[in-house]
């Protein structure tokens, strides 16, 4: 809390008003109606839980330009049949050191950034095409053909080539995953904020960090922005939070974590690739939040009220 108004009476001070902190916003919520269309109806997900897959580039190695991580990744996201991939760029990182100007002379000159993204978009669409998950793309400043510019419009660099199943998104996004509101952002917010907040003594660092965005309703609550976000003021408001959302991920060199924050589930799924090593993602299986409140004949049982609205409490329900 802060005070305000201070009136010294020698030697003490007496506080005129006091400022509390702010509250977490209202938590989404969906009809029982609704919530059992998504989770039991065989058009949805069958009475099965929910696997969702998020991982953050570089997705390949500092050594080449293959993407060999990205194909294991997919090649695991389709042999579990996940629902859904959010993918977080960088997919191609300006600072990779094989584009770089050679520094020698009669040096391999590097490779057509052009060229390595038709690589990396025809693994994501050939993956698309074969599995009925739905894939999420958001791009990075760190990306060599996208916008260097915090926040970002969706990127053109990878052609979906008119796949429904591909949501090339902006950086940050915000969408709905069935009844799931999911925030994303694949810049490292994380670690500015931690260097212009106070984080001491406050128990888990990320957690203090992810609560300031909640409750100040954006994924930039301090003021002025760090100059190394690059941030353009103008746009900010793109950056605001609808509510609280139930995931919010926050990709960033911090600690790998999952953790409730409020009504919120805050994941920091680290990078795929980091520098020559692999990296890590995170893998979610978010099981239905209501269970047999159908017949067997899938009409909903007489003593449910149908229209009467259900907190989603996805860290509750998340595996």
């Amino acid at each position: 809390s802060q005070s305000r108004n201070l009136t010294s009476l020698w030697n003490c001070c007496r506080c005129a008003r006091l400022f509390q902190q702010k509250p977490f916003p209202p938590c989404p919520s969906t009809s029982l109606r609704q919530l059992s269309a998504f989770h039991e109806s065989a058009e949805f997900l069958g009475g099965n839980p929910m696997s969702m897959v998020i991982a953050s580039g570089p997705f390949t190695l500092n050594s080449d330009l293959s993407f060999a991580p990205l194909q294991e990744l997919l090649e695991y996201a389709k042999a579990t049949a996940v629902d859904t991939l959010v993918l977080a760029g960088p997919f191609v990182a300006s600072k990779h050191p094989l584009l770089q100007p050679p520094q020698a002379p009669n040096s391999k000159l590097p490779e057509d950034p052009a060229v390595v993204y038709e690589r990396a978009s025809t693994l994501i669409m050939k993956f698309a095409e074969n599995s009925k998950c739905k894939v999420v793309l958001l791009p990075n400043t760190d990306d060599v053909l996208c916008s260097p510019v915090y926040p970002q419009p969706p990127s053109d660099a990878i052609d979906c080539q008119g796949n429904r199943s591909v949501l090339c998104a902006s950086n940050p996004s915000q969408f709905l995953v069935n009844e799931l509101q999911c925030a994303v952002s694949s810049e490292d917010l994380l670690i500015p904020l931690s260097r212009s907040a106070v984080t001491q003594n406050v128990g888990d660092r990320i957690a203090s960090l992810a609560a300031l965005m909640l409750r100040n309703g954006t994924f930039v609550p301090q003021s002025p922005v760090s100059d190394s976000l690059r941030m353009d003021m103008l746009r900010r408001s793109q950056c605001d939070l609808e509510g609280s959302p139930d995931l919010l991920v926050l990709p960033s060199l911090l600690k790998t974590c999952a953790m409730r924050v409020g009504e919120t589930l805050v994941v920091n799924p680290g990078r795929l690739c980091r520098g020559n090593s692999p990296g890590t993602f995170a893998r979610l299986s978010v099981h239905a939040p209501v269970q047999n409140i159908r017949n067997a004949d899938g009409s909903l049982k007489q003593d449910v009220d149908a229209d009467a609205l259900e907190n989603h409490r996805l860290p509750e329900r998340a595996r």
